[in-house]
């Protein structure tokens, strides 16, 4: 997202595709960023929209993002209509075992 009058960069959503055997074809949301003094203000739920409409147009019909248990993220997670469906261990770069939370975007057709 850009600013209109500027140019500059308000926000950036990245995400990527993935296939698994039993699912097939995925999304899994890596990240979203708003410049600090652009938050608040929808933003990042309208990138997230946007990635919505473009898996809805390519057919995918899931996408997938996890944090971490107790990450603030959860509540926009949920804003943009994400649903939690699991908690895991998961193994991090320190190879410190941490609560993972999974949340599901269900694009549909």
């Amino acid at each position: 997202v850009t600013d209109g009058d500027e140019g500059g960069i308000l926000g950036v959503v990245q995400f990527h595709l993935d296939i698994d055997e039993k699912s097939g074809c995925y999304a899994f949301l890596d990240y979203v960023y708003v410049r600090d003094e652009y938050r608040g203000q929808g933003i990042g739920i309208k990138l997230v929209r946007k990635v919505d409409r473009i898996l809805k147009m390519s057919g995918i019909e899931t996408c997938i993002t996890d944090i971490e248990e107790g990450n603030e993220l959860e509540s926009f997670l949920r804003e943009c209509g994400f649903i939690y469906t699991r908690s895991y261990d998961q193994k991090l770069e320190q190879d410190n075992a941490k609560n993972a939370r999974r949340f599901v975007l269900f694009t549909g057709k």
